[in-house]
């Protein structure tokens, strides 16, 4: 190839391909997943699906959606064998605690412990406990599970230790 009377592709010149390829080539998602279970069965929770993004280059949007189920404040639930029929959800299913209760009996400092909740204002999507009947303070989890309220009372929930 001759370029402004010089020969391309010789000894002083060789040939160089150079191809301009965009940096994004549009989006190549996959479809998304399913939804995913609810996070909880009443008092609200956290569902998602998700995709993945096939281009080497990127794609643009969320890889990752989500959204409030589950809002409803009471559920029916069996206790010990005996259905209970739309127990209010905090009574029997304090998502906090139940967290916390899941480090019950599991050596802490030298002892087993017994936890409840507490909230922490600093840091209120963090699993905060407290060892029963001590003044022992813990923060057991950096997250507490998506769909967690970020306080009592609170319509905010916490996502991927957030509050949101």
């Amino acid at each position: 190839m001759v370029l402004g009377g010089v020969e391309l592709g010789g000894p002083l010149y060789p040939q160089v391909e150079i191809s301009f390829a965009s940096t994004f080539d549009g989006d190549e998602w996959s479809e998304w997943s399913d939804w995913s279970p609810c996070s909880r069965t009443c008092d609200g929770g956290i569902t998602q699906q998700f995709r993945r993004c096939k281009s080497v280059n990127g794609c643009h949007g969320v890889s990752i959606r989500r959204k409030m189920c589950n809002m409803q404040a009471t559920n029916s639930r069996a206790i010990n064998g005996d259905v209970k029929r739309n127990y209010t959800c905090s009574e029997y299913n304090d998502y906090r605690n139940e967290q916390c209760r899941a480090f019950n009996g599991i050596d802490y400092k030298g002892r087993r412990r017994t936890w409840e909740a507490i909230e922490d204002a600093d840091n209120p999507c963090a699993l905060t406990c407290r060892a029963e009947g001590t003044d022992i303070i813990a923060k057991l989890s950096q997250k507490l599970r998506d769909g967690t309220r970020c306080k009592s009372g609170a319509l905010h929930v916490c996502i991927d230790g957030r509050c949101e």
